[in-house]
């Protein structure tokens, strides 16, 4: 298990809100995020919460799923070597990663070097970008005008911001053998 700040994380998920109702028994006292996902058509609605389960029950516990948000965003490629941008995708990783949440589905950047990802859930996220065979870093994301410090970032509930992601193909490299 995760250990944040000295505690413990661990991760309750429910995958399907039978009737809307659950139970989860046997669970060990400590720190855990209950997590519910629906998945309606194409689309993920989810929700997350932070509990401390002790040594009684935990009873009337509310959750309420929403529908992700449209994130918008841009990238600039910077350095000598080529890379058309449509050969890149984006990807948000949220910073406490469960492996069942997973981030927002990926978003696949155009030949404007655009890129649109859909179903983001309010979360805090690292920016994360693949492709042309990852010749290149993350140097810079900024969110509106904000520099977004080690590439993470906020989504609340509303309006998500656009991001600028700036990925440059000047980084070093390195080889050796084991």
């Amino acid at each position: 298990p995760e250990v944040r700040n000295g505690v413990e994380m661990r991760f309750l998920r429910l995958l399907s809100l039978l009737a809307h109702f659950f139970e989860i028994r046997g669970v060990t006292p400590g720190s855990y995020y209950l997590i519910a996902q629906v998945f309606d058509g194409g689309s993920r609605q989810s929700s997350r919460t932070p509990i401390d389960v002790g040594s009684s029950d935990i009873d009337g516990l509310e959750l309420s799923v929403s529908p992700g948000q449209e994130l918008t965003g841009t990238i600039r490629i910077e350095g000598q070597a080529q890379v058309n941008p449509s050969s890149l995708r984006v990807m948000l990783q949220p910073v406490e990663f469960s492996p069942m949440m997973g981030g927002s589905p990926p978003g696949v950047v155009k030949d404007d070097a655009t890129f649109l990802m859909k179903d983001v859930q309010p979360d805090t996220y690292r920016v994360m970008v693949m492709g042309a065979q990852n010749q290149f870093y993350v140097k810079y994301v900024f969110v509106g005008q904000q520099e977004a410090k080690d590439g993470e970032f906020t989504v609340t509930a509303g309006t998500a911001p656009a991001l600028s992601v700036v990925v440059s193909t000047a980084g070093g490299q390195i080889a050796g053998m084991v």
